[in-house]
């Protein structure tokens, strides 16, 4: 209605006709909206709702909510072409609703023969999936839970190096290493020297520049790496030039070197980085079980040595020294001998903080 009481409405109906437009239809206030579809269960017989269902009898004290949780990591766990990604979200989003999902959270056991017991258990119940579920599979889908539950929950490599530091037999090195001018340390390798593989709470590189970081907080680090790193991909991929522009003043190399063209591409970074008054260091590997029927490999480390001793670089030749830790078989982690556990890790970042020492 205007002031004058008289009706509009048919003015405004002209006016939109002339546009070309009309009224919307008056809204159907006695129409009931359809309920929200409901999220779809995982079948049965699936990863998750087997170990929900195994948790619920083996964990009767736990909240229902966290068995829940842990079934639903596992399970994805188990699909191990997402556990970079969106299992990784799924922890941050747990940790900030405060469940707890993690096996020895739930007082299941964490050692690998207990949780091998788990997994063929478990293995027994599932029915088949598109991926593994076999009793090695849960085995090492229960153990990746449980260590990226403790990484993030505060147990990395920044927790690592402080527990380093309280270490009685590292006390004598302090002093030295607080004493070494202050550093641009650059860090080129494949995944042994990143700390986000969930076999380890922090790389044994990054461990010990943390270290170093605690006791001259000027001593700066920077990583370049990518997983199954070599020489020739570092060129391709830029992480090179990355470094270089960072401008380190040294520079720790830990790269797959398989052929020629890996050899060739090695030379041409050494170049590059002597070109700039970078101090190199190659390391031929930390991992024990390395050369292990690996002709090609104990040949790459050679043409390694040789390439320091000629453009005047470091060898590092740390793997070797496992032999001085009596308990290194236990660092071989399960599912395979890529990576390699925390203890193994800490072993070579001593074996790196007494070499920076001197």
């Amino acid at each position: 209605m205007d002031r004058t009481g008289r009706g509009i409405g048919r003015f405004a109906d002209r006016g939109l006709r002339r546009l070309g437009r009309t009224r919307p239809p008056p809204r159907d206030r006695t129409r009931r909206h359809a309920p929200a579809p409901r999220a779809a269960r995982p079948p049965a017989g699936s990863p998750a709702p087997v170990c929900e269902a195994w948790l619920a009898a083996r964990a009767p004290g736990a909240a229902p909510q966290d068995r829940a949780a842990l079934a639903n990591l596992v399970q994805l766990a188990l699909l191990v072409q997402r556990d970079g990604d969106l299992l990784q979200e799924l922890f941050r989003v747990y940790l900030a609703l405060g469940l707890k999902a993690s096996p020895a959270a739930l007082g299941l056991p964490v050692d690998l023969p207990g949780l091998l017991r788990i997994g063929e258990d478990l293995a027994a119940r599932v029915k088949p999936c598109p991926f593994d579920t076999g009793p090695v599979a849960w085995q090492a889908a229960l153990q990746k839970v449980e260590l990226w539950l403790q990484k993030h929950a505060g147990r990395d490599r920044y927790a690592l190096a402080a527990e380093l530091l309280r270490e009685p037999g590292l006390a004598a090195l302090k002093p030295a290493l607080a004493a070494r001018p202050a550093r641009r340390v650059a860090v080129l390798g494949h995944s042994m020297t990143m700390s986000l593989h969930w076999t380890t709470h922090g790389s044994w590189i990054e461990t010990a520049c943390e270290v170093r970081r605690l006791l001259e907080p000027r001593f700066e680090y920077a990583s370049f790496q990518a997983g199954g790193l070599t020489p020739a991909r570092a060129l391709r991929e830029g992480l090179v030039e990355r470094l270089l522009l960072w401008k380190p003043d040294e520079a720790y190399v830990l790269v797959f070197v398989g052929n020629a063209s890996d050899r060739e591409s090695l030379a041409e970074i050494v170049a590059r980085m002597k070109a700039q008054d970078i101090r190199f260091h190659l390391v031929d590997d930390v991992r024990p079980w390395a050369f292990e029927g690996r002709d090609d490999q104990q040949e790459a480390h050679r043409f390694q040595r040789e390439l320091c001793a000629r453009e005047g670089g470091v060898f590092l030749d740390f793997q070797r020294r496992h032999a001085q830790a009596p308990d290194w078989e236990s660092w071989r982690p399960v599912g395979g001998d890529i990576h390699m556990y925390t203890p193994g890790h800490l072993f070579y970042a001593r074996e790196l903080l007494k070499f920076w020492a001197g």
